[in-house]
């Protein structure tokens, strides 16, 4: 009887979990056909993208070139970044095949929330024994507020049964130092870090925090031969992919889709402080915002999407008992070393998700991120370590919940369970649910799909972090190649904002230049983003529809100019006083990138800029695509610079400058600096 029980418990808590998640996220069940969990953003860019490899046929694994967006280049299929995350990628590009783009968003969402709660249930079950405690565990764990919020846009951060699975195979190497279980150990670890870029961090700390507590232990019970043995084949299989995720980054960044890099002041921006994982976020029921004015000392002010921490006080209480328990050695061994693995798990995530050097009394005290980005600064929100910390404190409190009700009489241990699970919702409930958004189509994009084949542009126009993407994702309703859906960071993208004012009286003919002949611009003046307004279109724009959503225009004006030239990743930019952009190198190299409306034509020209070096004298090498040198000089205060240029549809310069990037500032945000590029311009060559 009770093993008949216990085989029919994961299918009720299963149900219970998508029960639970359909809730969260209604009405998006009954209309998965044209709505979404969440709003304009990030969703709307991820389902283009998935429709564009669907629709062209492009394999995401293989290199192609994805011609509708980004025109007139196009943008490679990060094929090598896709391979470094191929089970996420491949099961959402399998949901685009079987459902549709939309419907395979929701479906993702809605299996994500189900899973991570399921497979805590049984997690922590395992650990406990108690039915009751584990199903509050992985509705926790399921639904805690960072949860809650990302399954509006950041989908892979909804997926937490992956973790679960990894720390499981861990516990079970831990249990039990086999070859065996060090093979699936290793493997339920790559599964993790395989899914999603930041999980190849996050797998990486918790394989490291479980493994040294699990050398510790084998030590102190003279079994630390067999444990490592064990370990050594979980190693094996680490090393594997680590060196295959290697490779890839180096096929990447010679293709020029490689890894991102991010400054220092993003780094800061974007980590944590210890208060955010205990003070409940702006929107808890309970306090109802009255932690808004002390959250809103942090960067993020306690709110969004990678800034809600909060895991829960009765998390954190039931998780103490747990691991005093465990001191007190009141639990069986198996129990209590889990228990301390966990709580490392907890610890080292906290100490990971810290700046890279806060202060502490006026003393800057390096922590991992300072460290790490000695290595790599592709990773910059290090506040998503709450995945880590909340799956190892909601395990802790289904064993400390378990403890405290454990050997009672009938009477309170129900009473202890019913009080447990009115307070944990109660505690952790955020009001997030009800943000579904239904999609539809402006009939001004209908009007464009009647017009003549020609390159679109549609504004205003926005970067990384502020687009809505709703510009990529109608793309379909028109069928006609877009300049938005450039990639981030890139040459690309400085050159699309130096087009970002249409009243400007150079902006027709540069995108004239790049081919453009229909722009869109929205009726309903824009409410974020931090690029100029696109202003009224003057003269070389003639108007060709007019509706409530957007108006359409006809670019009339003619080119003036061979190509367009924007700075790429590497640098950051400003304005100078004068109104000239300023770009700022801020890491040791950087790429200017030259683009032609006709790509198979060849260009002819001048690359011309000033140099400004801060504070030292810096030696500045310039490379051309194919690794020649094209010039070296000293860069002082002032130096103008001319670069004859050959290329046919596109280009790109390495600039790079030595010494290193200095600080601007004394803080630990501050940006850093070597040289500064001045009024990129590319001319004709002079007929001789």
């Amino acid at each position: 009887m009770r093993a008949h029980r216990r085989a029919i418990e994961p299918i009720f808590a299963a149900g219970f979990y998508l029960s639970f998640a359909c809730y969260l996220t209604w009405p998006l069940v009954i209309h998965l056909s044209h709505s979404i969990y969440g709003a304009t953003g990030d969703p709307y860019g991820t389902m283009a993208f998935y429709r564009e490899l669907m629709e062209h046929h492009y394999n995401p694994f293989l290199p192609g070139t994805i011609s509708q967006f980004g025109a007139p280049l196009g943008i490679p299929v990060p094929w090598p970044r896709d391979l470094a995350s191929a089970p996420g990628i491949f099961t959402l590009y399998s949901l685009t095949a079987l459902f549709g783009a939309i419907p395979a968003f929701g479906l993702y969402t809605l299996a994500g929330y189900t899973l991570t709660g399921v497979a805590t249930f049984l997690l922590a079950r395992r650990l406990t024994g108690n039915t009751w405690a584990a199903l509050l565990a992985g509705w926790a764990f399921a639904f805690y507020p960072f949860a809650a919020i990302n399954g509006q846009a950041h989908l892979d951060f909804v997926q937490g049964w992956l973790f679960v699975l990894a720390a499981w195979r861990m516990l079970a190497l831990m249990w039990q130092p086999t070859r065996r279980n060090g093979l699936l150990a290793g493997a339920a670890v790559v599964l993790c870090m395989w899914w999603s870029p930041y999980f190849i961090l996050f797998g990486a700390v918790l394989y490291v925090a479980m493994a040294i507590v699990a050398l510790i232990v084998a030590w102190h019970e003279a079994r630390l031969r067999a444990m490592l043995a064990a370990q050594s084949i979980a190693v094996l299989v680490l090393c594997i992919f680590v060196a295959g995720l290697g490779a890839l980054a180096t096929t990447g960044e010679t293709e020029g889709i490689g890894v991102r890099t991010h400054t220092n002041i993003e780094l800061n921006y974007y980590a944590a402080r210890p208060l955010e994982y205990i003070v409940p976020d702006v929107e808890s029921p309970l306090l109802g915002g009255k932690t808004r004015p002390f959250l809103a000392k942090y960067p993020t002010a306690g709110a969004g999407m990678d800034s809600t921490l909060y895991v829960g006080i009765t998390i954190l209480l039931l998780a103490m008992v747990a691991i005093v328990r465990s001191f007190s050695r009141k639990l069986d061994t198996r129990l209590r070393h889990g228990t301390q693995a966990l709580a490392a798990v907890a610890i080292v995530s906290l100490i990971a998700s810290m700046p890279p050097e806060p202060h502490v009394f006026g003393i800057a005290i390096p922590f991992p991120s300072h460290f790490l980005a000695y290595i790599t600064t592709t990773w910059r929100v290090y506040t998503r370590f709450v995945m880590l910390i909340m799956l190892a404190c909601t395990l802790l409190a289904a064993v400390g919940l378990s403890v405290l009700s454990k050997a009672r009489r009938p009477s309170l241990r129900i009473g202890i369970m019913v009080a447990a699970s009115i307070a944990i919702p109660l505690d952790l409930w955020a009001p997030q649910h009800g943000h579904v958004h239904t999609i539809t189509t402006p009939r001004i994009y209908q009007t464009l799909a009647r017009q003549p084949m020609g390159l679109v542009a549609e504004y205003p126009l926005a970067g990384y972090g502020l687009n809505k993407y709703g510009d990529i994702f109608r793309q379909s309703a028109y069928k006609k190649p877009m300049l938005g859906g450039f990639l981030e960071e890139s040459p690309q993208e400085r050159i699309v904002f130096s087009l970002a004012s249409l009243s400007n009286s150079s902006t027709a003919s540069r995108l004239a230049t790049l081919g453009v002949r229909y722009v869109l611009v929205d009726a309903t003046p824009r409410s974020w983003g931090y690029w100029p307004a696109e202003g009224m279109p003057g003269a070389g724009f003639r108007l060709i529809a007019q509706e409530s959503y957007a108006n359409l225009y006809l670019v009339t004006a003619r080119p003036q100019s061979p190509a367009l030239v924007g700075a790429g990743e590497g640098f950051s930019y400003t304005f100078f006083e004068e109104g000239k952009e300023a770009n700022l190198l801020e890491q040791p190299a950087g790429t200017i990138g030259l683009t032609s409306g006709c790509v198979s034509c060849e260009v002819d020209g001048v690359l011309s800029m000033v140099l400004a070096s801060y504070r030292y004298y810096h030696q500045v090498t310039f490379t051309g695509s194919r690794g020649e040198i094209l010039d070296r000089i000293v860069v002082g205060k002032k130096t103008r610079v001319a670069i004859p240029l050959r290329f046919r549809g596109h280009a790109t310069v390495r600039l790079t400058a030595t010494p290193a990037p200095i600080p601007l500032g004394p803080r630990e945000a501050s940006a850093k600096v070597s040289v500064a590029v001045v009024g990129l311009e590319f001319k004709r060559a002079a007929a001789p």
